[in-house]
C-alpha cells in the first residue's frame, strides 16, 4: 500500500494484529464453547455460531493479508491471492450483516409470534436459514464479481489489491450492504422494545388482577391467587429473556454500525470522485482496519450479555485448574 509513512505504517500493523489475535482467540472460544458447553448448543444460536465463523475468518485472511500490504508498502501476495482476497472480504463482510439481519428477524417472531414460531426452530430450519442467508450473499456481491480479471491486473500493473470503485458499486454497496439492512435491524428493535413495554403493562394488569383476587373467599383466593401467581412468574421470565436477547442485539447492531459507518461513508464518497481527488490510501486504510475490529467485538458482547456464553468462555479458559 503506497503513500503509507513508517509512523502510520506500525500504528496501523499494531491495530490489526491485536485485532487479528483478538478475533481469532475470542471466535475460537464461541466455536469451543459450542462444541464443549452443552447450554451453548440452542437452534437459536446457530447464527451466532456461523457469524463466529465468518468473524474467525477475517482474523484469520483478511487482517494479516492486509498487514503484509502496508508493511511492504505494495501487494506481495500476487494476482491470483488478491482475486480470492477480494472474494472472501466481500464474502465474509456482506454476509456478517445478513447474520444481523437472521438473528434481529428470529427475536421479531420469538416476540410476535410466540405460539407457532417456537414449534418452528429446530436445527433444520436455522440451517437451512443459514444456507439461505449464504445464497443471499453470493447474489449481494455478483455486481462486484465482474471486475474479477481487471482485479487481478490492478495487483501486478498498480502493485495493488483494490476493487473497482464507481458510482453504481459505491450505491450498491452503500445501500445493499449498509443502509437498508440497518434500517431493517433499526426497525425491528424499536418494535421488539414496544413489544417488551407491552410486556410489562400485561404484567402490571395480572398483579392487579391477583390483588382484587385477595379481597373474595379464602377458598376462591387460593386457588386465583395461585394460577394468577404463576401467569405473573411466567411474564416476568418470559420478558427477562427477551430483554437480555435483545440488549444482546442491540449492542451487536451498534457496533457494527460504529465500526462500519467510516469505510461506508468513505466507499460511497469515492465513487462519485475522480480517482486523484479520492480520499488519501491512509483514510481508506483506516477505515477498512476499524471494520476488521468488529469481527473481535462480538465474543465480548457474547460474554457479557449471555450467561451461557460467558459460563461457556470461564469453563474452557479455567479448564487447567480442575486437572489439579
Amino acid at each position: 500500500m503506497p503513500e503509507l509513512s513508517r509512523c502510520a505504517q506500525i500504528p496501523l500493523i499494531i491495530f490489526l494484529s491485536l485485532v487479528s489475535i483478538a478475533a481469532i482467540l475470542g471466535n475460537g472460544l464461541v466455536l469451543l464453547a459450542w462444541a464443549f458447553h452443552a447450554p451453548v448448543r440452542k437452534p437459536q444460536n446457530s447464527y451466532l455460531l456461523s457469524l463466529a465463523v465468518v468473524d474467525l475468518l477475517v482474523g484469520l485472511i483478511l487482517a494479516p493479508s492486509m498487514i503484509g500490504e502496508i508493511g511492504s508498502q505494495t501487494w506481495p501476495w500476487g494476482r491470483e491471492w488478491c482475486q480470492l482476497y477480494l472474494l472472501v472480504d466481500w464474502l465474509l463482510t456482506t454476509s456478517s450483516v445478513l447474520h444481523l439481519v437472521a438473528v434481529s428477524m428470529d427475536r421479531y417472531h420469538v416476540v410476535f409470534d410466540t405460539l407457532t414460531y417456537g414449534v418452528r426452530r429446530t436445527f433444520p430450519f436455522f440451517m437451512r436459514r443459514i444456507c439461505l442467508l449464504w445464497i443471499l450473499t453470493v447474489w449481494l456481491i455478483a455486481p462486484e464479481m465482474r471486475d474479477w480479471e481487471a482485479m487481478g491486473d490492478r495487483s501486478v500493473d498498480r502493485g495493488m489489491c483494490l476493487s473497482s470503485v464507481s458510482r453504481e458499486l459505491s450505491v450498491h454497496f452503500a445501500f445493499g450492504s449498509f443502509v437498508l439492512p440497518v434500517a431493517l435491524l433499526v426497525g425491528l428493535g424499536c418494535l421488539g422494545r414496544w413489544e417488551n413495554l407491552n410486556g410489562i403493562h400485561n404484567i402490571f394488569m395480572w398483579e392487579t388482577l391477583r390483588d382484587i383476587s385477595s379481597i373474595r373467599s379464602e377458598g376462591i383466593q387460593r386457588e386465583t391467587s395461585i394460577t394468577v401467581g404463576t401467569r405473573v412468574e411466567d411474564e416476568v421470565s418470559i420478558l427477562q429473556r427477551n430483554r437480555l436477547a435483545s440488549k444482546m442485539l442491540g449492542i451487536i447492531i451498534s457496533a457494527y454500525v460504529l465500526t462500519w459507518l467510516p469505510f461506508t461513508v468513505d466507499y460511497a464518497i469515492s465513487g462519485f470522485l475522480p480517482e486523484g481527488k479520492r480520499p488519501a490510501p491512509l483514510i481508506s486504510a483506516i477505515t477498512v482496519a476499524i471494520c476488521y475490529s468488529n469481527s473481535a467485538c462480538n465474543p465480548v458482547i457474547y460474554a457479557y450479555c449471555n450467561q451461557d456464553f460467558r459460563k461457556g468462555f470461564t469453563k474452557l479458559v479455567t479448564f487447567w485448574r480442575r486437572k489439579k
